[in-house]
Formats: C-alpha cells, structure tokens, sequence
C-alpha cells in the first residue's frame, strides 16, 4: 500500500510540476484595456506586500525558447563542455542572457530583427525580468520579488507589449518547430520538461516519503545493512539517470537548465527516494514466515505530550516514570502537570513505551519499541512477550510492533 502512496506522490508531483513549466497555470484574464493576458502572482509575505508574478500571452504559433539571466552555473556548465549556449550577434546580451532553443539557426534569425532585439533588450536590461520562457503556444515572463504597490498597470502594460512585440514577429517568421530535433528519439525540449517533472517528483518523495514510515507500526531492526544496501542502490540510480539525462538532452543548450535541476532538485531526491522504496520492498515483498523470539520486559516508561490547541500551535513532551505511567496515576500525574505547563489542561495524551531482552547481533542493548496502552496496561516488568521476527525480501530483518503480544 505504501509503495502505490509513493507511486501516487510521484505522478502528482510530476505532473504538477510539468504543467507548471508548460505555463498552465497561468491564469486567463482580460484586465488590461479589454486584451487578454496570462497571469500568475505568488505573493512572498503572509501580508501579501511583496510579490513576483508570471505574466504572458496565448500564441497562435507553436514556439519554444527560453532565455534568462546568466548565472555561474552556466558559465561553469559551458566550461565544462556539458551544456552549449546560442549566440546571438549581440554582444551585451550574449554576455548578460542564457539562450537555450531546438532551433538555434531560426532563433539567431529572430534576434537579428531589431524589434525583437530591442524588445529582449528592454525586459531583461531595463525592466528587469528574471526569465522569458515560450512552450507550446504559451509565451510569459516571471518578473523580479517587488511591493505589491509597484506592481501596478503600467508595469504590466510594459511587459506585455514587449511580449506582443516578440509573439507578432515570431508568429510572422512561423517557424516549424515540430521538425527541429536532430532525428533524435524525443526532442531535447520535451526531454528537458519530462527529466526536470522527474526531478521535482523524486524530491517530494524525499520531503513527505517519511510519513508513511512514521505512520507504520514496522520497523527495520538493521539500520546498517539498510544504509549500505539503499546507498547502492542510489548509486546505480544515479549513474542509470544521468545516462537518461544526457541521451535525451545531449549537450543540447537545455542540458544547462536541466543539469542544475538535477543538481538541487534530482540527487537528494533520488538517494532518498532509494532509502525508502528499499525499506518498503523489504518490508512489503517479504511472505515468508516469522521467526518468533521470547524476550522478557526490563523496562516500561511513557511520555505526556500537551499541546495548546490550534494546529500551529506549540507542543511540549514530558518523559515521566514508570509509576507516573501507570493506568490509575494518569489523571493525577495530567493534573501535576497542568501546575507546570498550561498545554496539559487543554490536550495531552501518553505514548507508551516497552523495552525487552535483545535477541540478534544488531541487538546490542534492549529493544525500545513504542506500543499501545492495551499491551502496555496487560503487562509488567519481567513478563515475556513473543517477538515475530522477519528476515526481509532484501535481508533486512524487521518487526511489526503490533504483532507483539504477551508469551502464552
């Protein structure tokens, strides 16, 4: 179940992310003297007193380019080889823009009209947007973090009549851009939004992936094996992606924007993505019989967690004794509580805790495991419990803590 949650995670999170880089977020709206213009705000402030937005328009001409500020990632991509740049003739652009097109022959053609030249130049040199980014028949800017009260008309009217400046010429040179690949199996375009999708879907696994392990009652008794095993396995998955990335984007002007994705987004999400899909191969895939062990119980304690109330509020964890832990002191240590802290009057609720013999090599002091009040409540120091023990699809022993009952 949990390895259908991650693949679920992971086609969202892709999906999510490719239809943000298509630009299909991007609002219709018809605010400025009757036109209608693309546009998302993201506000930076809970106050909504400064924001960025994306601003564009629809094209009647399929057109894909990309172009933003050059940073040292480039310029470090190009040393290296790994990533081309068109050049464009302009030699204050070319120093201060990162162009990335399919076609670099027909977008050299376009910056040599100086209408679209001029245009370029006013929004990155003058205006001051961060990138201009065309997909498909959607062409939009994402302007610079600003006070809500400078982002008013005329700042929007000057962006968009560049961009009607940029798509009426492109539109009028109408470019094929469905033949512009280079007989490749997939157009590097295409490659890059797919890999680029991918990368931010494997770092959401790596954000939110520990949930459902926090949430199970299964818990791997190897952690070393575990690390070895899940590093490997990270290894080989990063060597096999960065063979996928550059058979599809090559050393394609896209390989700059997607080598940097990569880099931030891609390698922590792919090593913990293999960290927990192993754990749950191991866990999920493993159908054979338990090995059951009979330990006895040499330690129970418990915490008290109170909390004030709302969601965001602040919660403080109390460790308490064995004798505070039991079933007819537990009103009256909440009540020695609520002196202390005030969170205790108003939520506050106990997690139980059991500690027994240990049984196997990784075991080299008793095993702690959290359990429910039922089992806590029906035992006492020196009881035996059964322990049923798996050996793991991958070799990592486990052990489902609700499985553990007192020994017959």
């Amino acid at each position: 179940m949990t390895l259908i949650l991650y693949l679920v995670l992971f086609t969202v999170a892709m999906l999510y992310r490719r239809f943000k880089l298509g630009g299909l977020f991007l609002k219709r709206r018809a605010d400025l003297n009757g036109k209608e213009i693309l546009e998302k705000i993201y506000y930076k402030d809970k106050h909504r007193r400064r924001l960025h937005a994306e601003l564009g328009l629809e094209l009647n001409q399929v057109v894909y380019f990309s172009i933003s500020s050059e940073r040292w990632y480039h310029r470090f991509l190009k040393h290296l080889s790994l990533a081309t740049e068109l050049q464009t003739g302009h030699a204050r652009l070319d120093d201060e823009l990162f162009f990335v097109s399919d076609a670099p022959e027909h977008f050299w053609q376009l910056m040599q009209d100086k209408t679209f030249s001029a245009a370029i130049h006013d929004l990155f040199l003058r205006v001051g947007v961060k990138s201009l980014r065309a997909y498909g028949t959607r062409m939009w800017v994402r302007t610079p973090t600003r006070d809500k009260e400078n982002y008013d008309r005329l700042y929007k009217e000057n962006i968009i009549s560049n961009l009607e400046k940029i798509a009426a010429f492109v539109e009028q040179k109408n470019i094929d851009y469905q033949h512009t690949s280079d007989d490749r199996l997939i157009a590097p375009r295409h490659g890059a939004m797919m890999m680029m999708a991918a990368h931010a879907a494997f770092f959401t696994l790596a954000v939110f992936g520990a949930i459902p392990a926090m949430l199970q009652t299964t818990e791997l008794l190897a952690h070393t094996p575990w690390i070895a095993k899940s590093g490997a396995l990270a290894i080989v998955g990063l060597c096999a992606w960065l063979g996928i990335m550059m058979f599809l984007v090559g050393r394609s002007s896209w390989a700059a924007l997607v080598i940097v994705d990569f880099v931030v987004f891609g390698i922590i999400g792919i090593v913990a993505t293999a960290f927990f899909v192993l754990r749950e191969v191991n866990i999920s895939f493993d159908v054979q019989d338990p090995q059951t062990y009979t330990r006895r119980i040499v330690q129970q304690d418990c915490t008290l967690t109170c909390k004030s109330g709302g969601r965001r509020s602040h919660s403080t964890t109390h460790k308490l004794s064995y004798a505070q832990c039991l079933a007819p002191e537990r009103a009256m240590t909440i009540n020695t509580y609520m002196q202390r802290d005030y969170k205790c009057g108003r939520r506050s609720w106990f997690t139980y805790y059991i500690s027994v013999d240990p049984w196997m090599a990784p075991l080299h002091k008793p095993y702690r495991f959290k359990t429910n009040e039922e089992l806590f409540d029906s035992t006492t120091l020196g009881t035996a419990l059964d322990i049923p023990v798996h050996s793991g699809f991958v070799g990592i022993p486990w052990v489902d803590t609700d499985s553990i009952k007192p020994s017959k």
